[in-house]
């Protein structure tokens, strides 16, 4: 997605918040928190028919799948799981 940019930001605790710029987007789409602690993300999903709402979930969720990916290369967390 080369048009698009990323911004994580800290929100609280072990969340953040990521800001999704570019052309085609919507806000028409689900969150990914599962608001419980231990859950896997949930997967996000257009909340209409717009082509805009599912490349945004599409984009989200690529997002979501790589840094899941990199949390759990990361040598923190490969310390913390032995």
């Amino acid at each position: 997605y080369p048009e698009h940019s990323v911004a994580v930001t800290y929100a609280t605790e072990h969340r953040c918040g990521l800001r999704l710029r570019g052309p085609g987007l919507s806000d028409l789409v689900s969150g990914t928190d599962p608001l419980k602690d231990r859950l896997p993300l949930r997967k996000s999903a257009p909340l209409d028919a717009s082509a805009e709402a599912e490349q945004t979930s599409r984009i989200i969720n690529a997002l979501s799948e790589i840094i899941t990916q990199k949390l759990i290369d990361h040598p923190v967390n490969q310390q913390r799981a032995k």
